[in-house]
């Protein structure tokens, strides 16, 4: 927030256009980190059980990486000429941390995977147990 802010106020000041965007979760070929990249990893080395962190009741709000970048375009062109102007991006619906799970182990053929969890209603420290950009 103290980004945007800082962004909104030099574009005022300094009269350029600026825009600022809030992601959902961004997926695609090159990802490198985040739940489904670590259940991948998990699963690679143990393909019997998988740990969960927290209670897989979690909501996440999933898109391409080829959707962010159209949207980001899609804003740039559309845009009011306002010095300043914040979009979400991302999509209505939002998946459980648990059937993310569910399509990851289908996705990589496994069967019998025994699903752990941690507990709680967050996965971590500056987790949320709901991601949406609605």
């Amino acid at each position: 927030m103290a980004g945007e802010g800082l962004i909104s106020v030099y574009s005022h000041l300094y009269g350029i256009q600026a825009w600022i965007f809030r992601f959902g979760n961004v997926v695609g070929a090159r990802m490198g980190h985040g739940v489904i990249y670590d259940f991948i990893r998990k699963l690679k080395a143990n393909p019997r059980e998988l740990e969960i962190l927290g209670d897989g009741k979690q909501e996440k709000n999933y898109f391409l990486v080829e959707d962010c970048f159209e949207g980001m375009l899609f804003a740039c062109r559309h845009a009011k000429e306002k010095p300043c102007d914040v979009f979400n991006l991302g999509t209505e619906t939002t998946v459980t941390v648990e059937e993310i799970a569910h399509i990851v182990v289908e996705e990589m053929g496994l069967g019998g995977v025994r699903f752990s969890f941690t507990g709680g209603s967050v996965a971590g420290p500056g987790t949320s147990p709901r991601s949406s950009t609605t």
